[in-house]
């Protein structure tokens, strides 16, 4: 049975291998995590965390 984790996980491998991406993750609204294939040296959570903030604020920006 595939999980949604897999499933996850392997939208992510499928969309690096068009080329041209370094670097992709898959967060929720509130900045969780759900998937992520990342260079070393980025902190996925961290990066999870700042991009749902950058949300929030350009959601607020343009309303």
């Amino acid at each position: 049975m595939t999980t949604t984790t897999n499933i996850l996980h392997e939208f992510i491998t499928d969309l690096k291998n068009i080329g041209g991406i370094e670097a992709c993750a898959i967060v929720s609204r509130d900045g969780l995590l759900m998937s992520s294939d990342m260079p070393d040296g980025i902190m996925g959570e961290t990066f999870a965390a700042m991009s749902a903030t950058m949300l929030g604020a350009a959601e607020t920006a343009t309303t």
